[in-house]
């Protein structure tokens, strides 16, 4: 429902994501009606802070470099480098809300929320979040939770989707400033590149 772009593939009525829907949507609330009627569970994918495009239209969700109002890229521009959403940032945490419980009102339960964790890439060192480490990691870890809560208010079931080298017990997760086990989500998955490589032959 959501891409790693930040792009939304069904159409929304969020002041944000009206602003952010692809070219090409889906009609959830159709298909919902038609998996279901063949006893199959909808389940939707939602990025969350890997978001290059929220940043275009509400700056201030930007992850900046350290005393600047310049937005922070995971790479040089020349290369692709594309800005992060800021896991501190109390807009990006009520869009992400917001869009949940929109997806919900259309008849999804299950949510997979992916990229859920601080940007990855260069310069890291640059990175400015507009807050504490501690306060980011805090901000995080309510935000799961108030998603977690939701999604089993409604009787569904949220997942956390991490790169498997963030999580693996002797992967690298030093890019990280939040390990995603400091989070205290209660499903997780994980997701490797090699894999998906594999799966998509």
């Amino acid at each position: 429902v959501k891409n790693q772009d930040g792009n939304l593939l069904y159409t929304s009525a969020d002041q944000y994501g009206s602003q952010l829907v692809a070219d090409k949507t889906v009609d959830i609330k159709a298909l919902v009606s038609k998996l279901s009627q063949n006893g199959i569970t909808p389940v939707a994918r939602m990025y969350t802070f890997m978001d290059k495009l929220i940043s275009n239209v509400e700056r201030s969700t930007a992850v900046m470099y350290q005393g600047t109002d310049t937005r922070w890229l995971d790479s040089s521009a020349a290369l692709g480098g594309k800005a992060w959403a800021n896991p501190a940032s109390q807009i990006m945490r009520d869009y992400i809300i917001s869009l949940t419980d929109e997806v919900m009102s259309l008849g999804i339960k299950e949510i997979v929320y992916a990229g859920f964790h601080t940007p990855t890439g260069y310069s890291l060192d640059k990175r400015d979040f507009g807050a504490s480490i501690d306060q980011v990691l805090a901000n995080m870890k309510n935000l799961l939770g108030t998603l977690e809560a939701k999604i089993s208010a409604k009787g569904g079931y949220s997942t956390w989707q991490f790169e498997y080298t963030a999580v693996a017990e002797d992967g690298d997760y030093s890019q990280y400033i939040v390990h995603p086990y400091q989070l205290g989500a209660e499903n997780m998955i994980t997701f490797s590149i090699y894999f998906k490589f594999l799966t998509e032959l």
